[in-house]
């Protein structure tokens, strides 16, 4: 007997007399066992239902269909994401041609041997890994048939037509508890749609409008081959997707979209990037034709944003924000070298790394920001109550003004970057003598607690460092070409 079921009957001795109990036990026990039976039944039915299928499915080889994907809203609404035509095998191999959607034309082969998409927009062959995941495209009916191994239950709600053919429409329920809908054709028993478990207010839907099962691949579809005036690519990673929930099964990245997007911009391309595990989104303004990417991937180590960054905030999460005002020059290193005109937010929230960024405007990039988290970007201010140094330390602004010449020039890049400015500055008041060999300070002893972009501050870590903080200012050009001045410091 249950424990939980034995400790009620031992309090029910104190209340029912002999009799009453034995009537009391016998229902109880009725009860739990009709509850063990149906629970029973369950399972066996779910067992049925995946049995029937992997069954069906060891009599095809392989399989010709064409693919419908659409994106459905929290309300129903659909759009359409894609048309594919698709031949795969039960050896992994595929061949899948883009017909209809943003990714119209491209070609994405996987021999068993060689994985490769051509782009005729781009006339290039992209070589790929062959075995990034657990697979390899949306709603492969072999792959799908065997996650189904997992699953809690299976669940019968309805019958359905889809596509003329007959369905029954079944609720699965994961080990996780995410709920996603199937709908097997009665008369192979082998799935034809699939609506996805909804993530962040929508859901998939993916159909095989038509499906034929063959012998084989056609040889012909499977041959690596280098059309004339193609470029073949060895170096890149990228695979062009049809979406987010795609690039998941590919990487292991979760990535939603934005709820919300700045006017006149629209989706043009998802990207999984296999080798670096981030899922890359590309959006396009329709009337100024600028590009803004959001990059996306899994949160595997502390967020740390580049000292060179302002520090704000992305629905109250600390983020990285970097602003360029023209061609500009930045630290990696010991080496100078030139950045574009890219300005970037990136901050982590919910277990995922974020990443918005373009040579667009701040602003426009911060409306991708607040649409993709929900929440209200920050930029920081000088907030007088804590930049107060309790030591100040003077300058001479006519030095600082030949020290940013000297910058210019190509100079000191060092003084572009307040930690190792910081690090200088506090290594010198230790060893006013100078410095032989390696600074007392180390680098990686010093955050940055507040950065405006045009004030900062410093804080050492270190217990041999007499200063705490470090107050620095952009005296003499207030962007990221501006030379960083300690104006003050407090005592340990």
């Amino acid at each position: 007997m249950p424990l939980h079921a034995a400790s009620f009957l031992r309090k029910c001795n104190f209340i029912y007399p002999k009799k009453q109990r034995f009537i009391l036990s016998t229902i109880l026990l009725g009860v739990f066992a009709i509850l063990l039976g149906m629970f029973k039944l369950s399972v066996m039915k779910s067992n049925t239902i995946i049995y029937d299928m992997a069954k069906a499915y060891e009599g095809v080889a392989a399989y010709h269909g064409i693919q419908t994907i659409y994106r459905a809203n929290e309300k129903g609404e659909k759009a359409i994401l894609a048309v594919r035509d698709i031949w795969s095998d039960r050896e992994g191999r595929y061949y899948i041609k883009e017909l209809e959607g943003v990714n119209q034309g491209i070609t994405t082969i996987n021999n068993g041997q060689h994985k490769w998409q051509l782009n005729p927009s781009s006339k290039t062959v992209q070589m790929l890994p062959v075995q990034p995941s657990t697979t390899q495209f949306m709603f492969e009916i072999g792959h799908e048939i065997t996650s189904m191994q997992a699953v809690k239950r299976i669940k019968e709600v309805d019958k359905d037509m889809v596509a003329g053919r007959e369905t029954r429409l079944y609720q699965v329920i994961t080990k996780d508890g995410e709920i996603y809908c199937l709908w097997l054709d009665q008369e192979t028993k082998l799935p034809i749609k699939k609506r996805t478990a909804p993530r962040d207010k929508s859901a998939y839907e993916i159909t095989y409008t038509q499906i034929e099962y063959e012998k084989n691949i056609p040889s012909k579809l499977l041959v690596l081959e280098q059309p004339g005036g193609y470029t073949v690519r060895t170096n890149q990673t990228e695979q062009i997707v049809s979406c987010t929930e795609e690039a998941y099964g590919l990487i292991g990245v979760n990535a939603k979209l934005p709820i919300e997007i700045p006017e006149n911009y629209m989706l043009f391309q998802t990207v999984a990037e296999i080798s670096e595990r981030v899922v890359k989104l590309y959006y396009v303004g329709q009337i100024n034709k600028r590009v803004a990417i959001i990059d996306i991937k899994n949160a595997s180590e502390e967020f740390r944003p580049s000292p060179l960054a302002i520090l704000g905030t992305v629905n109250l999460n600390q983020a990285e924000i970097m602003v360029h005002r023209g061609r500009s020059q930045a630290i990696l290193g010991s080496a100078l070298f030139a950045m574009e005109e890219v300005n970037s937010i990136r901050w982590q929230e919910e277990g995922r790394e974020y990443r918005v960024y373009g040579s667009i405007g701040i602003d426009i990039l911060a409306e991708f920001a607040e649409g993709i988290s929900a929440g209200e970007v920050v930029f920081p201010e000088t907030r007088q109550d804590i930049f107060k140094p309790e030591v100040v330390v003077e300058y001479d602004k006519k030095v600082e003004e030949n020290e940013q010449k000297n910058v210019d020039a190509g100079h000191s890049p060092w003084k572009l970057d307040p930690v190792f400015v910081s690090q200088v500055y506090v290594s010198t008041i230790m060893k006013p003598g100078g410095i032989i060999g390696d600074y007392p300070i180390a680098y990686e002893d010093i955050t940055i607690t507040m950065n405006t972009g045009d004030a900062a501050i410093a804080k050492i870590y270190n217990e041999i460092s007499p200063i705490k903080n470090v107050y620095l200012r952009k005296l003499i050009r207030q962007d990221e070409t501006g030379i960083w001045t300690v104006v003050g410091y407090d005592k340990k």
